[in-house]
């Protein structure tokens, strides 16, 4: 398997450069008092909300774009 190829969604080139990961991770910490308050709705709703979006510039046309 190969890498992922990251395209600008507007000039579809290749040339992009990553600027920032917005990590939307939760801690064990976070999942442990939602389990506390909520149940295990709270403790399932936390586990399920783990992404990480990735935040791209196109070195061509200037656009900024996230890729999750």
């Amino acid at each position: 398997m190969g890498k992922k190829e990251i395209r600008c969604p507007k000039c579809k080139s290749l040339n992009c450069t990553l600027l920032d990961q917005d990590d939307r991770t939760i801690s064990a910490g976070k999942a442990l008092v939602g389990a506390a308050l909520l149940g295990p709705i709270g403790l399932a709703a936390g586990l399920m909300g783990k992404k990480a979006k990735y935040l791209f510039y196109c070195n061509d046309c200037g656009r900024r774009f996230d890729v999750k």
